[in-house]
């Protein structure tokens, strides 16, 4: 009767020890696939001129300016810097077909300007062409 109490037992204590080992193997299994919920703040809201980044922003359409490249997006433009992407003011010309959102119509007599983030422009024929600010 001893040997089977004592085999009861045993069995028992495996099983527990068992359950708890592949419990914790669960747990530090699943620790390392944590999701970042919050992100630290950008030390901006949005790119301001002179600032690099590391990687060309997703979905920047190219635009080629004669001896000027740029990368635009949502009204900022990028061009290779140093490993990476610098954000920098346009050369007067450079040509997009749609204003960034949040832009602001200046009317000068009865010229339309659209200013955003410093770059002012002028409808042009396929769009809008960046130009120098204008003289109030």
């Amino acid at each position: 009767m001893k040997n089977i109490a004592t085999s009861f037992l045993l069995i028992i204590s495996l099983t527990s020890t068992s359950f708890f080992i592949s419990q914790q193997t669960n747990a530090q299994r699943y620790r390392h696939n944590a999701v970042v919920v919050s992100l630290p703040p950008l030390p901006h809201p949005y790119p301001v001129w002179g600032m690099t980044v590391s990687r060309r922003p997703a979905h920047a359409v190219l635009i080629n300016n004669g001896r000027s490249r740029y990368y635009y997006l949502n009204g900022f433009y990028y061009t290779p810097y140093a490993g990476g992407y610098q954000v920098v003011r346009p050369a007067s010309g450079v040509r997009i077909r749609v204003l960034p959102s949040g832009f602001q119509t200046i009317m000068i007599g009865r010229r339309p300007y659209y200013f955003f983030n410093g770059v002012y422009y002028r409808p042009c024929s396929r769009g809008f062409v960046v130009v120098d600010a204008p003289r109030f």
